[in-house]
């Protein structure tokens, strides 16, 4: 995602440091993409940074989720940093605490370190491949996202399964016509299917912060995976979509789902289904 998103950033005519720069000091990829975008329409930058602040609104409940990992003071401030939706993705697909920790923090650091330098990537290849979303480079988020997630929704049993897949339906449904943000939010609520909210019960509280937490990031995924700019994206990403959600479904192996997304995502392309 982050060479489809220096590339694109490169595409819209702004210089290869500004998305490079946002990549360091946001590290939180539709913002960034949202705010290159508004810049290079000839927006304001407050305008601007208030979309990109609005779509990371979803980071909310996120930060509810990822406290007890973050340690408390200024090293809880700090660490806030890498609190992605990989660092979470990959925490919540352990089961031990410890587990969970390691998992948040060398997959929150990775996103940290990568972002960036697969930023700056993308704004030197970008002169030279076009569009990458050709290759099918946008379909590496959602796939990586559904890869880890997948397998915690089918563990959670009918009431997760009901709450991602009403909450699916409701990003789905409104992501045409709200701002981006939004409609992930608006899945949230589907979150009583899955765990009715008790403040009696510390332990109900955790299992309600993590189905919370799991609904956005396959709403998030959803989102990402079927539209664009606030339009469908195309066939194409969505049937890549659709088989790195029935291989994370089935648990396959992690290289394999994203793999096999982006193949058959750039696959339909290149034969010009769009």
């Amino acid at each position: 995602m982050g060479v489809s998103y220096g590339a694109i950033s490169v595409e819209h005519g702004l210089p290869w440091w500004i998305p490079v720069l946002l990549s360091v000091l946001v590290v939180a990829g539709t913002s960034e993409l949202m705010f290159v975008t508004i810049i290079a329409s000839g927006a304001s930058s407050w305008l601007a940074a208030a979309a990109g602040l609005l779509v990371n609104a979803r980071y909310l409940p996120f930060g509810f989720q990822a406290a007890p990992l973050l340690g408390h003071g200024v090293r809880a401030l700090a660490a806030a940093h890498v609190v992605n939706d990989e660092s979470i993705s990959f925490a919540l697909a352990e089961e031990d605490d410890a587990t969970r920790r390691l998992g948040f923090w060398v997959s929150g650091i990775g996103a940290v370190a990568i972002w960036p330098a697969s930023t700056a990537l993308g704004t030197w290849l970008g002169a030279f491949l076009g569009d990458v979303r050709t290759w099918g480079l946008d379909a590496v988020f959602p796939a990586v996202v559904l890869a880890l997630v997948l397998p915690k929704v089918r563990a959670g049993g009918a009431p997760m399964i009901a709450a991602v897949v009403t909450g699916a339906g409701l990003t789905a449904g409104a992501a045409g016509f709200l701002p981006a943000g939004l409609p992930e939010l608006l899945a949230v609520t589907a979150v009583v299917l899955a765990r009715p909210w008790r403040t009696t019960a510390p332990a109900t509280q955790e299992t309600t912060l993590e189905a919370c937490s799991v609904v956005l990031l396959a709403a998030v995924a959803v989102r990402s995976g079927t539209f664009h700019d606030g339009a469908f994206a195309g066939p194409s990403l969505l049937a890549g979509c659709t088989v790195a959600a029935v291989l994370g479904w089935r648990k396959a192996p992690f290289l394999l789902t994203v793999a096999a997304a982006i193949t058959v995502t750039a696959t339909l392309r290149l034969t010009g289904l769009g």
